[in-house]
């Protein structure tokens, strides 16, 4: 019997949904929990730190109007159903005029209302939602807005901004306005509503929102990740008495955030700047901050955020200079390395980016760090120099006997000439073997091609890098991103110099500001500010994806909304390159601060392209009854993840298996084989074929690419040679259906 065989089940494809009626529905992801009762929806912010308190947002649907219309609505408590298919998870409410649904995704739930029919009457079109529970809000006039609900003083839950749409696509912006009383409207408008083809859905979102400090005024945020425990460091600057003061926390990569902050010192320490540091034993975070004019760090434990030694000096200062801004980065195991700015005696603006190695002979001894000795990136005669930053992702290669640290930074130069002068960005690489005191430079100081016009300003520089599909560290890549009058640039870089060429991020007729660059496997991830229109004085947070190709695909996300306050000082931080680690994936999380409320510091996760598996459907026996299972192993199937494995488990032992994969959805049964359906629709994409042990197992690499589309969902399931068991000859596993999805 041959495997093709299964070509006889080409019945048509059915799709299985089922629906649960039931008087309560939870809910629980790793950020938050919700709860659907007939009452109200009960939205938890798991990873909210606010205290001793669980931020709760209670949404009850009140009604939908316009003038001459109300919405008939059925009884006011309604039973919630929930439909589940192999791609969506969904709670509907059906009301009447009006369905209120919700889908629940991994790091929210997607509200939407819909309406089957053009409503009666005229004017705009307002849906009225209850809310209530344990957090507040500012009240606020209708704009096209999100508004943040704060519990025990700290932000805890988002509920974003909504668009409208119709059958045909057409959007648009839906206003808000809340009464700071528990009365939530969303607003659409009447040209809208009139000439839309319906249906009409109305589409906001609940989620998690993280305040990183305590209260403000907080600012200079900067965040690293340490992939051993799948924490994140926020650190940021905390005005204390007029002075600035070095303050941080540590963050659960899967959300919940501690509460443990640690001082380091009570003189002025603005702007520091952090990166994981896996040179000591166990893995810390390495804190940097300018001190009286010199650099300063300190170990941070990557569990508790406390201290794991005392503070220590890695640059002095001569007579009268100044030393700004540090810069950190992680070298593997190798060391670490951090760059500054430095202001020369009577001068008033910085004329040189320095650096210096640090590592750790014993690396059990956080307390016996070695500082290596000073390097001179760039000095200029005329202008300055500033703003300098190393890329997160620095990488160590094995050269002459040792490991080498291969780095690569960007700053700001400013030329006085021609008048008025104007910004360039500069960049420069080199390697070090900090052990050893050596250092040679790769590529000297000079401009970074396209960002050197005269008369225009090329400024606000960030850096990230990703070695290649294979994690190659001799193909390494590096994104530099700058503002260029208002749009925002990038060119890809390797060790040596430039690659390809200049590639646009975002140019439109607002201004995008403030490009932060961070890195996941094999691609980038790109945060900025823009105003939502020319004239605006506020700002939002936006996130895309860039491919290692220089590709930007047009997805750029919105982070968080203008509202009330002021969007700036952007940090950025994502997962490093690690082959087939659990905690791997490409997922960011990026802060600002919030200048215009309380908060000084807070944050959203972004994952531009999610990976989700879920297994579907049911295995039918062997021979001796043998239930055979598919399963993963080698974390997610996230895009660049090479260690990427599908298992077998409970098969006929020593037999042929087939691993199936498609993009076709199918539940078919197979005839000749009882029990036994066909979960992959045909024909399938690929068969990959393997052997089972003696214990009836089976494992095939399936290395994920690193460009994956968002909506690609891949059916999976083993076939499983059996001749004695059924007359078709063979037996199936149960689904695995993984979807990858904005």
């Amino acid at each position: 019997m041959n495997i093709h065989r299964l070509s006889v089940a080409s019945l048509a494809l059915a799709s299985t949904l089922a629906a649960q009626h039931e008087p309560s529905i939870g809910i629980e992801q790793p950020t938050y929990a919700a709860e659907f009762t007939p009452e109200h929806v009960d939205f938890r912010a798991t990873a909210a730190d606010a205290g001793d308190a669980v931020p709760n947002l209670q949404l009850r649907f009140l009604g939908a109007r316009r003038t001459g219309w109300v919405a008939r609505l059925r009884a006011p408590h309604q039973t919630p159903v929930r439909q589940q298919d192999r791609q969506h998870d969904d709670v509907r409410y059906d009301h009447g005029d009006v369905v209120e649904a919700y889908r629940i995704d991994a790091a929210q739930i997607e509200q939407s209302f819909h309406l089957a029919s053009r409503p009666d009457g005229h004017g705009d079109l307002v849906l009225s939602i209850g809310a209530a529970g344990n957090v507040v809000a500012s009240a606020c006039s209708a704009a096209h807005r999100d508004l943040q609900f704060r519990c025990e003083g700290r932000a805890a839950i988002r509920y974003g901004e909504a668009i409208a749409f119709d059958r045909t696509g057409e959007r648009i912006d839906v206003r808000t306005s809340y009464d700071g009383q528990g009365l939530i409207e969303l607003i659409v408008p009447a040209g809208f509503v009139d000439r839309a083809v319906y249906p009409l859905v109305v589409d906001p979102t609940v989620s998690p929102l993280w305040s990183l400090s305590p209260s403000g005024p907080d600012r200079h945020p900067d965040l690293a990740y340490d992939n051993g425990t799948n924490r994140y460091l926020s650190v940021y600057s905390y005005n204390f008495g007029g002075s600035w003061s070095v303050r941080c926390g540590i963050i659960n990569g899967g959300g919940p955030f501690s509460t443990a902050n640690v001082e380091t010192g009570l003189t002025s320490q603005p702007e520091p700047a952090v990166a994981s540091c896996r040179c000591v034993t166990p893995d810390s975070f390495l804190v940097v901050w300018q001190q009286n004019g010199a650099i300063r760090g300190r170990l941070i434990d990557t569990y508790t955020g406390g201290s794991v030694a005392p503070s220590f000096l890695i640059n002095s200062p001569g007579p009268g200079e100044l030393c700004q801004r540090p810069t950190v980065t992680s070298v593997d195991s190798v060391g670490m390395v951090v760059a500054w700015d430095l202001t020369f005696t009577g001068e008033s603006s910085p004329r040189s980016i320095r650096s210096r190695e640090l590592y750790w002979s014993n690396p059990a001894n956080p307390a016996g760090v070695t500082v290596g000795p000073q390097h001179i990136l760039q000095t200029v005669a005329t202008g300055y120099v500033q703003n300098a930053r190393l890329s997160k992702g620095s990488h160590a290669r094995f050269l002459s006997g040792g490991n080498w640290a291969h780095c690569r930074l960007v700053w700001e130069r400013f030329y006085t000439q021609p008048s008025p002068g104007d910004f360039d960005v500069q960049t420069c690489s080199y390697r070090a073997r900090p052990q050893t005191a050596q250092f040679s430079i790769l590529q000297a100081a000079t401009s970074v091609q396209a960002a050197a016009q005269i008369g225009d300003n090329e400024w606000q520089p960030d850096i990230g890098s990703v070695a290649s599909t294979f994690q190659d560290p001799t193909d390494q890549r590096y994104c530099i991103a700058w503002n260029s009058e208002g749009d925002l640039y990038a060119h890809l870089y390797d060790d040596n110099g430039p690659v390809g060429s200049v590639f646009t991020i975002r140019a439109t007729s607002s201004d995008e500001s403030q490009p932060r660059i961070g890195a996941g496997s094999c691609e980038f991830t790109i945060a900025y500010t823009e105003a939502p229109s020319p004239t605006s004085t506020q700002l939002d947070v936006r996130a895309a994806r860039v491919l290692r190709n220089g590709t930007v695909p047009a997805n750029h996300v919105l982070v968080d909304s203008q509202g009330n306050a002021l969007r700036d000082g952007l940090a950025i931080s994502s997962r490093p390159i690690r082959l087939a680690h659990p905690n791997t994936s490409n997922r960011t999380l990026i802060a600002w601060e919030n200048s215009s409320t309380l908060d000084g510091v807070i944050a959203r996760q972004f994952e531009p392209v999610t990976a989700s598996m879920s297994p579907f459907g049911s295995p039918c026996p062997g021979p001796l009854g043998e239930m055979a299972t598919i399963g993963t192993a080698g974390g997610t199937p996230y895009g660049g993840n090479v260690g990427f494995r599908l298992t077998l488990a409970n098969a006929p032992v020593n037999s042929l298996a087939v691993l199936l994969l498609g993009d076709l959805l199918a539940t078919a049964a197979i005839p000749g084989a009882p029990g036994c359906n066909l979960y992959v629709g045909l024909p399938v994409l690929t068969s990959l074929p393997a052997v089972t042990n003696s214990l009836g197992e089976s494992t095939v690499m399936v290395p994920m690419p690193c460009s994956i589309p968002a909506g690609l969902t891949i059916a999976c399931q083993w076939g499983i040679y059996a001749p004695t068991a059924n007359a078709f000859g063979w037996i199936v596993s149960n689904d695995i259906d993984i979807q990858w999805h904005h």
